[in-house]
């Protein structure tokens, strides 16, 4: 399996948050798929793991995290297959006006802010803390 498209076609379940991003998008560009309808990507990839489904549709970092979970990848055999379905950056929203209550202000001054943090590693590095802080198997070790 590389591809959604190869999952569809050998009529996999697949195991997704409808409510998330990832989700939606697959059922509007994929709607010949067999989807099974979770609570979260946590919900999803343990569907896997009890055999409701065949695979799950998550989020990069979500994936990232659970890999290197012993509630989710105890026995180190999931894997990541394919490739990304679609990448989509994350955001925070606010609510435009006017000019009088100063949200655009307030908008452009937290975008310089995450653009400064994300150019100077910050938050690659707070990722990397975090995963080391939850992480707790290691299946590439020998």
């Amino acid at each position: 399996i590389n591809s959604i498209d190869d999952a569809i076609k050998a009529n996999m379940r697949i195991c997704t948050w409808e409510t998330a991003s990832s989700g939606a998008y697959a059922r509007t560009q994929y709607p010949q798929g067999i989807y099974v309808d979770k609570e979260s990507e946590h919900e999803g990839l343990l569907g896997v793991r009890n055999g409701e489904c065949d695979l799950a549709l998550l989020s990069l970092k979500s994936w990232e995290e659970y890999e290197v979970s012993r509630e989710h990848n105890g026995d180190c055999n999931l894997v990541w297959i394919g490739r990304v379905v679609k990448f989509v950056e994350a955001g925070f929203a606010l609510k435009n006006d006017a000019g009088l209550l100063c949200t655009s202000l307030i908008h452009d001054v937290l975008n310089l802010h995450l653009v400064e943090l994300l150019s100077d590693g910050f938050i690659e590095n707070a990722w990397k803390e975090h995963f080391s802080k939850t992480q707790d198997i290691d299946c590439n070790a020998e």
